[in-house]
């Protein structure tokens, strides 16, 4: 058996020496190479490889949020749902994926044509947990979530304190003054996998603060933020 793997390790670092870090970062050998390479592709390669990792993406954000969903129920025996829902937020939100993914490294292995957009590793994550989970299954895979990525790389202790978003917060102070907010598009640039939206925050119709993010639901997040700590908790 051990003659077998240490076989099967070398075909696979042989075919493909640029992914030696994913053995690494998964602690196997994979037997579907072609499912990795998927994982580890972003759509903005379009030569050689017509298959991206959207589709994986899609799989692997269900089985990252049903498994937190799963810790969390177990971690926090007495809080109510909406503590839960709140904290299941944070630990699945897109910042809390990129942080993961920058901590495991997995920047150095994805194949991708983007400049500056740091939401592309979280994607990949999410995508590599897909892949994860065709080849070895839910136990192992949640078993890998739990130990490998949440444990070592987020205390989730803290993470349930921090503010989940500072656009609901402002929304809700907002109503209770009963003053208004909005968020308008000022302008995008760029290609569909470089996009870039400006976003500026209106309250009762004064600008208030302009953002710049890679999708508008970012940015709407950014401007708020940076209002915040001044008119909801100075």
């Amino acid at each position: 058996m051990r003659i077998t793997n240490t076989i099967k390790r070398y075909c696979f670092l042989k075919k493909f020496p640029h992914h030696r870090q994913l053995i690494q970062i998964i602690g196997f050998v994979p037997k579907e190479i072609k499912l990795f390479e998927e994982a580890l592709t972003h759509k903005s390669i379009k030569s050689q490889q017509p298959k991206h990792n959207e589709r994986l993406e899609y799989l692997g954000d269900a089985v990252f949020g049903m498994v937190v969903a799963d810790y969390l129920y177990t971690l926090y025996p007495e809080k109510n749902e909406g503590f839960l829902t709140q904290t299941r937020s944070k630990l699945v939100s897109r910042k809390t994926l990129n942080k993961i993914a920058s901590e495991i490294q997995l920047n150095t292995i994805l194949k991708h044509k983007v400049n500056d957009n740091q939401s592309i590793f979280g994607n990949a994550l999410e995508a590599l947990i897909g892949a994860i989970f065709i080849e070895k299954g839910y136990n192992y895979t949640a078993q890998y979530i739990t130990q490998k990525l949440i444990v070592p790389f987020i205390n989730v202790k803290t993470l349930a304190k921090e503010v989940g978003s500072y656009k609901g917060k402002l929304l809700e102070w907002g109503q209770s003054k009963k003053i208004t907010i909005d968020f308008k598009v000022k302008s995008s640039k760029g290609k569909d996998h470089e996009k870039k939206y400006e976003i500026e925050l209106f309250i009762d119709g004064q600008s208030q603060a302009i953002a710049t993010e890679t999708s508008i639901k970012k940015a709407e997040e950014l401007a708020a933020s940076k209002i915040y700590q001044d008119l909801i908790n100075p």
